[in-house]
């Protein structure tokens, strides 16, 4: 045998027998895969929401003229109500909603027909709004 043949029957074993040392491994133990998750909108819902406002505002009018730059705050708040309905992938639904807010503020203009200074007030009661969805 020629120094050739003996060079390639030992590259021949050494990259045959790694398969057969490896074969006798023990495998991993891998835990189950997680079932996918489900997901159903089908329900009914309610919600609050509450804040408050604070900022600044400048009125004008014809019996008191131009008010000036005034702070104005005051509370808000409101509600939700709603149901959805799921048939396979489409989620179909109504939604309705009201809020209000107080906001007030001194804007110190007098006039004939405001002798002292009053509180101007805003009271906003949105109107209720339904949606379909």
């Amino acid at each position: 045998m020629g120094r050739r043949s003996v060079t390639a029957a030992a590259v021949a074993l050494l990259t045959t027998t790694g398969h057969v040392f490896a074969a006798d491994l023990p495998r991993p133990n891998v835990p189950a895969p997680l079932p996918a998750a489900v997901y159903n909108w089908t329900g009914f819902y309610l919600g609050i929401n509450g804040g408050f406002g604070d900022g600044n505002s400048n009125w004008t009018d014809a019996g008191i003229g131009e008010t000036g730059r005034f702070p104005i705050s005051g509370y808000l708040v409101g509600g939700t109500v709603g149901a959805n309905y799921q048939i396979g992938a489409y989620v179909f639904g109504i939604e309705g909603d009201a809020d209000w807010t107080n906001l007030q503020g001194n804007s110190g203009a007098a006039s004939h027909w405001l002798p002292n200074p009053e509180r101007v007030a805003r009271h906003d009661s949105r109107p209720s709004r339904l949606r379909l969805q």
